[in-house]
């Protein structure tokens, strides 16, 4: 945690992102899961997310 209070107030904001897509990612794959969909669908809903992570912090 100390990175993020190292690298101000725009470290913080994307701390505090990161979390929140973390939460939200494994709620839907858990959704994905009880609704019969195969680990697979999550691994791919999984790399989608990473991908469009990638993109945007590589724009910093």
């Amino acid at each position: 945690m100390a990175m993020f209070m190292l690298g101000g107030p725009k470290a913080r904001k994307e701390g505090r992102l990161m979390v929140t897509e973390k939460v939200k990612a494994v709620g839907e794959a858990a959704a994905t899961i009880a609704l019969g969909g195969t680990p697979n669908k999550v691994v791919r809903g999984y790399r989608r997310k990473v991908q469009a992570n990638h993109r945007r912090l590589s724009k910093g």
